[in-house]
């Protein structure tokens, strides 16, 4: 099941999910595809809470 990315271990495990995807052909709309996309919203949510740069 895929949820909010809570530890960096959580995220590291994304970030690989996310490579295995992208080595695939993948069709739009499918489910793999559709994993892709909710992970990558995912990673960037995870990234802006724990990567944010502020505004000069």
């Amino acid at each position: 099941m895929l949820a909010q990315i809570e530890t960096t271990a959580q995220y590291e495990e994304a970030l690989a999910s996310i490579y295995e995807l992208l080595q695939k052909n993948l069709i739009e709309g499918s489910e793999e595809a559709n994993k892709l996309a909710i992970l990558c919203s995912l990673v960037e949510d995870y990234e802006q809470q724990h990567y944010s740069f502020s505004k000069p």
